[in-house]
């Protein structure tokens, strides 16, 4: 992949019509499956909503832990990095989220009591 200015719009992968059927294809889908899950009362609806609920926190931390764990795992080779990164920034990202979201609950707590 070349690199460098000028950069051409038409070029980028966000602008072609296979990346946007794409993104509403996976939209489609997760709305399907959301869809399916609403009318038959499916089991994993809960987990669903909780993962739902904590997703976008997590993203917000995302960066910062997957530096950290990179760093942290520099002296493994590059494929044992990228398979270990991603489940260890993906969990350590929603345990902050969800952390963060017991303390500020227990300090809200504590201030409507004082």
């Amino acid at each position: 992949v070349a690199r460098g200015l000028p950069l051409h719009l038409p070029q980028i992968s966000y602008y072609q019509v296979s990346m946007t059927v794409y993104a509403f294809a996976v939209v489609l889908g997760i709305a399907v499956v959301g869809y399916r899950q609403i009318i038959h009362n499916g089991k994993t609806v809960a987990v669903i909503h909780w993962f739902a609920t904590y997703a976008y926190r997590a993203f917000l931390s995302h960066v910062f832990w997957l530096q950290l764990i990179w760093l942290a795992l520099a002296g493994l080779p590059l494929t044992g990095r990228l398979v270990l990164s991603w489940p260890l920034t993906w969990g350590v990202s929603f345990a902050t989220a969800y952390l963060f979201h017991r303390l500020w609950s227990a300090v809200k707590r504590q201030i409507k009591k004082g």
